[in-house]
Formats: C-alpha cells, structure tokens, sequence
C-alpha cells in the first residue's frame, strides 16, 4: 500500500493509491455489480507532528506501491461510503456511540504494551464524560499536576465546537467492560508470517492490514451476547461502532506492529485483508462472484440482533511510542522507547468527525499541511495543554468554520455588497453562540460556491491547546471555501486537501491533480490564508505559527501585500491575475476580553467606512 507518512487518505488507505484517489487510469472502467454494500476506502488519522517532523528531517521516504492499485487500474470507481458533501449534515441533540473495549488474551499482547489494562470506566469519563482524571491510576501518576486539566473529554470538545448543540449517549445500562479477543496480538498484527497462508503475506501485514477486518468481526461476535446492536440500528443498520483496541496507535510512531487509527467499512477490511495476504481479493479467493461474497459475509459477519454492522472506527487504548520503534532503521530501541501515555480526546474526537461525514482537510500525500492545527479534522487533533509529549491531543483545536456550517452547529453573520460596511464585534469561538461566532463572505458571482469565513481563536476553551505553537498564536482567522473542490470529494472521491497552491497570483500550472469526473483541482477546497503571506502551510514548513493570525492593525484586502482575497475563478482578462473580489476586512482590533472587533465590507462601499 502507499502509504505516505500516515496510512492517511486515499494514497494511504489499505485500498487506496493514487488511482483511487479520484484519477482516472483507464479508459475501459469495469463494470461493478450492483450492490447495497459498497467497498470503499478508510480514514486515517495523521500522523503526530512529531512523527511527522522525524520522518522530514531524516528524509525517510515511507511510500510504497499499493498493491491495490492493481485492482484500481482495472478501472473500477470507488467512492467514499457515507460521506455527504454536497448537502449539508446537520448533526444534533444526542449522538448516540457505541463503544466496544478490546483486550487480548493475556500473555499475547502487542509490542511494548503496558502490564493489563486501563480500567474500562475511564474511557467512559473520556468518551461521555465530563471530567477525565487517569492520572490519579498508578501507571500516569507522574503526568498530573495542578495544570494538567481533567475536563478534557470528547464530550466537552463536542459540546464547546457545537456550542451545546450535540450530546454524546450511550443507549445501554450495561457496565463498561473489556471485551477479550479470541486471538492475541501476535495473530492479528503478525510481523512474520506465522499465520499467512503459505507462511508469507503476499502483500504485507503493516498495521494489522491483512487482518483488521478478522479484528473487528472477531470483536463484534466476541460482544454479541454483551451488547444489543439493534439498539443503536437506524433503519436496519448500526452507523458505526467505536472500537477502542489494548496498546498504543501507529500515528505516534509508524510502528507496523501497531494498529493505525482509522474509519472504515467491515466488508472493505475482510475483503482486502485477504488481498493482502493471498494477493487475491476476498470474493476471488473463496472463489465466488462480487455479490455471492457480499451477501454471504453480510450474513454471516454483519448481522447481529438482526441489524447490519459494517461502519467502524478504531483508536488506542493508550498513547507514545511503547515499544521504541525506529523510524530511520526500522527496528526498535530502548533510548527512543515513549509512554505510555493515557488516551487523549483528538484522535477520538477527529476519527467520529468522519463518522459525521467530515473529511479530513489535512494533506493525505503529505507533500503539504492543508488547515494545518487549525481543524481537528487536521493537525489541530493533535494540539495540548500542557505543551508536553504525554498530553498531546488532550486539547485539541475546534472544527473548522466549513465544518460546523456542514454539521448546522454554526449560523455564521453574512456580509453581502449591500450592506455597506459592517462593524462586528466576534467572541472568542470558544465563548460564541451559534449565530455570533463566524462571519462569511461571499465571491460575488460564485453562486454562494466560493467565500471566506471570519473567526477570532484565542488560546481558552480546547484552543488552550494551540500554546504548542507558542503564546502569541491568537487573533483573526481567515478562511477560503471552495465547496466546488470539496464537493469533488463525494461525486469522484476526491480529497479535497492534496492539491497545494502557495501563489498569490493563485494560477500555478505546476501543482494540478485531475478528478476522475475531469475536472483540474488546483488549490485547496479548505484553506487558511495566513497572514503573514509566507504559505508555510502549503509549503509543507510547519502546522501553524503566530504568523498565520490577523492581530491588531492587520488587514485583508483584494490587493493586500501578502495575502489578498481574490478569487480562483474570475480573472483579470486573460491574465493569471485573480479579479477583485471585493472584500476588505480592516481596522482589525483585539480587545481586553479576547474579543476581536473589525470592518467588513466589499470595495464598492469602501468610502462608506
């Protein structure tokens, strides 16, 4: 599989390459049989930083042919199950999340994990809690302190980004527990073939891929006689089961003898887990068509209490670098040895973001940073306070504005050319109500497809998270929309972060990557304009610094020197210079109380100001 960095995205999904990330690659598409059940690609979560900087600095090249591909190029269109982005999703009330604890048998666990478990009911606090405390068990003692905030659950994080709209509820009475697995660690993420056919896995076990499927089904018939699925179905179906597995993730280390936290379909896990180990898919290798295979493994693997469970996401029971894993050798080394740490909210509150229907908006190829800390559907999972390695991802950044307007949490104030010119005072996100919380702006003439939204992040709330980019990293936050890229992402499974621009002419014939559907993607369909105008974001130079803020005296015009808000669609004539969009936000001003006060306006009522 091509993975680049962090198993994240099309080119990084267990039955995702470059040819399933939206290209076409053949002429001839094969014909799929029909079926309700789709195959389809997982959701990885990115790679901490660090691992990301390691990988940078030594210049590992971590990508290899995905031997997916050869099934890909066969012409066959995957598209991304479940994920909506041409109507909005609103999401709200109570959500409720199954939640499934998986152990192994004792004396079978993976590399480097801790003596037994965390008690089950402190990933309850976690999930729906309100307060977290694991540093009172023995094991995390040493991370406490009087600084070290408990109140950081993912139900806190939903709460505060959906500003109360959301609740996350169990729909059980039963006693959290673990549930035990019928094979150990050394079966599911075996490194050496011992349980491959033929003693070899055709293409690879990394990450548990020949066998996560075998993982996940083993686990929901292993809780069947605990757990009454039909409970959670809607229509028929449960919409997902929230797996958390003993040991550590891969995205702290690149470890393959760990999971890597993912989103994705059982019926696309057991039938590429098969390709991986026998180089044929799991229908060919029983020897049956398409559909037999589907509806055969729909009965026998998916149905419980008479509902379907296919839609899954798995995380860690606990964090770091457990077993010292080598990036630069691959092997393994007591001295680079981390943790463990406790579970964190981030990788969680980002991997349920896609069972939400968001997609990630970081760089899935890793030649870039997307919205960077800025998202927790980016780098912003991974955000901490303290700003220390055993707290990362404890406060993650908010979801994006594109995201709560997705999700119906955020109503934001719109400025249009005929309304002169607006002053609006705008909260801290994290102190904001749905309708004060956001300005938008529209491109005139995008047909409401092209706009910036306005945001004043502060480091308070989860976004005391963002100190790890240093005490000055507050203010204004700009953002450009572009739904005609993000749309891509639903009608020809398109990412819609892998394509970086970093001109401010916004015309760069060297960085265009075609849709399956034809169309040329040459920018981001989520982007953060940073101030400063340096681009680090899209040149892949960091996550976020203080640079990307506008503070007091910033300004965004059409023609500012750094970064303007011109348009990617209308153009000056026939030039590579966007066309004046009009908006102008001046007199930026942070106030006492963290607010942020400014003028919005479009340049035909400038002289209104």
């Amino acid at each position: 599989m091509l993975k680049v960095l962090s198993k994240t995205g099309l080119s990084l999904a267990l039955a995702g390459g470059v040819a399933l990330a939206g290209f076409q690659t053949s002429d001839t598409p094969v014909v799929k049989e029909s079926s309700k059940y789709d195959l389809n690609l997982a959701h990885y979560v990115g790679a901490s930083p660090e691992l990301a900087e390691k990988a940078k600095n030594l210049g590992v090249d971590v990508s290899k042919a995905d031997p997916a591909e050869e099934i890909a190029n066969q012409g066959a269109k995957f598209q991304q199950a479940g994920d909506n982005h041409v109507a909005y999703n609103k999401t709200s009330g109570d959500v409720p999340v199954l939640v499934l604890l998986a152990k192994y048998p004792e004396g079978d666990e993976p590399i480097g994990d801790m003596k037994g478990q965390v008690p089950a009911h402190y990933y309850e606090d976690l999930i729906f809690g309100t307060e977290y405390n694991p540093y009172e068990l023995e094991q995390f003692k040493k991370y406490g302190g009087e600084d070290v905030p408990t109140d950081r659950t993912m139900q806190n994080a939903y709460k505060e980004s959906s500003y109360g709209q959301v609740n996350l509820v169990r729909k059980e009475n039963t006693k959290f527990a673990w549930v035990e697995m019928p094979k150990g660690a050394s079966y599911y993420l075996d490194q050496e073939g011992k349980y491959a056919e033929g003693g070899k896995y055709k293409l690879g076990n990394e990450n548990g891929d020949a066998h996560t499927g075998e993982f996940v089904r083993d686990l929901l018939k292993a809780a069947d006689d605990q757990v009454d699925f039909s409970k959670y179905a809607v229509n028929g179906e449960v919409p997902n089961v929230f797996v958390i597995h003993e040991g550590t993730g891969a995205e702290f280390s690149r470890d393959p003898a760990q999971f890597w936290s993912h989103k994705w379909s059982l019926l696309s896990a057991l039938y590429y887990g098969k390709y991986y180990e026998t180089g044929k898919p799991a229908d060919a290798y029983a020897g049956m068509s398409q559909s037999e295979w589907i509806n055969k493994t729909v009965a026998e693997d998916m149905t419980y209490d008479g509902v379907i469970v296919n839609n899954y996401n798995i995380q860690p029971g606990i964090g770091g670098n457990v077993a010292g894993y080598n990036l630069a050798t691959g092997g393994y080394d007591e001295a680079l040895k981390q943790g463990p740490y406790p579970a964190q909210t981030g990788v969680y509150a980002h991997e349920f973001g896609h069972v939400l229907g968001l997609p990630d908006f970081y760089d899935t190829l890793y030649t870039s940073e997307g919205v960077g800390n800025y998202s927790m559907m980016a780098g912003g999972s991974w955000m901490r306070y303290p700003n220390a390695a055993a707290y990362s991802g404890n406060s993650p950044t908010h979801f994006d504005p594109f995201s709560k307007v997705f999700l119906g949490w955020a109503d934001p104030v719109s400025v249009k050319p005929d309304d002169g010119v607006k002053k609006i005072t705008l909260p801290s996100i994290d102190k904001a109500n749905a309708d004060n919380g956001l300005v938008k702006m529209e491109v005139p003439g995008s047909n409401g497809t092209e706009y910036f939204l306005f945001e004043n992040v502060q480091q308070s709330g989860f976004n005391k998270g963002l100190i790890r980019q240093g005490e000055n990293s507050h203010g204004l936050v700009a953002w450009h929309v572009d739904e005609n890229i993000i749309n891509l992402y639903q009608s020809a499974g398109f990412r819609p972060n892998n394509v970086e621009n970093w001109m401010n002419k916004r015309f760069q014939y060297n960085q265009s990557q075609t849709a399956s559907d034809g169309t040329v993607v040459t920018h981001y369909g989520l982007s953060v304009l940073q101030a400063d105008g340096k681009y680090d974001l899209e040149k892949y130079v960091n996550r976020g610094d203080s640079g990307d803020f506008f503070q007091t005296g910033d300004k965004l015009t059409p023609n500012s020197k750094n970064v303007h808000s011109g348009s990617y669609y209308f153009w000056k004539d026939n030039s590579d210079i966007p066309a004046d969009s009009g908006i102008n936000v001046t007199d930026i001003v942070e106030n006492e109380d963290g607010s942020i006060t400014a003028k919005f306006y479009y340049s035909t009522n400038a002289s209104k100001q």
